[in-house]
């Protein structure tokens, strides 16, 4: 781990940081979903974004999870992520863990990604993405607020994630007018995107309509 006043971060996504994970670069490592420290700061860290790292496990063979790359809730420490190893063993898109778990089975043919147990509107996918109950009828707990810049009013969405689910994208889409055609996270503002929380705010403003949704998609 490595201490600092500040740091800014200026590498791109065409010019990314690599971080090599080797055998002898994790010791005493348990197969579980871990968080690791590597820049801890007093001051905070400015310009993180996650498409600006690559991490390279091709030389760790002892996890099967994925590795992520995050700034902390208090944007001061930059953190490796660890999901654990995890499977899906019936290709629905929920790992078996978390199936298992709120389903009780992960058997094929069980739990479609599309279906909805407790009829809160909610597929099992999305209650996966948000860690939410599948068999327990709950309200969204997405946020949806506006956020004036400038003058200009835009519509933003503040989305809880599963930070096991590292395997889904999450896509806040923004429309003028509800038409399949027209939904588009094209010009959108990512806020905030961490292992647990995802804040898109809309990059227009100044429309009479203007509407937003959550669509997950498992690979």
């Amino acid at each position: 781990t490595i201490s600092a006043s500040t740091l800014d971060l200026t590498a791109s996504p065409s010019s990314p940081i690599t971080l090599l994970i080797n055998e002898q670069s994790l010791t005493r490592f348990s197969n579980s979903p871990a968080t690791f420290p590597l820049i801890q700061t007093s001051g905070g860290i400015t310009g993180f974004s996650a498409s600006k790292f690559i991490v390279n496990s091709s030389g760790f063979t002892s996890g099967g999870g994925v590795w992520n790359v995050q700034l902390s809730t208090d944007g001061k420490t930059l953190e490796l992520v660890y999901s654990g190893a995890t499977h899906d063993s019936n290709d629905n898109g929920l790992h078996d863990t978390w199936e298992i778990a709120e389903f009780g089975n992960a058997a094929t043919g069980a739990n479609p990604a599309n279906g909805d147990a407790d009829l809160d509107g909610f597929s099992n996918l999305i209650e996966y993405a948000l860690d939410t109950r599948p068999t327990s009828f709950s309200s969204s707990p997405l946020t949806v607020d506006r956020v004036t810049l400038s003058g200009s009013t835009f519509l933003r969405m503040s989305v809880p994630k599963n930070p096991n689910a590292t395997q889904l994208n999450y896509l806040v889409e923004f429309s003028s007018d509800l038409s399949p055609a027209s939904w588009s996270a094209a010009g959108a503002v990512i806020e905030g995107n961490t292992a647990s929380l995802l804040v898109v705010r809309d990059g227009v403003s100044g429309q009479p309509s203007r509407f937003v949704r959550l669509r997950v998609v498992a690979p």
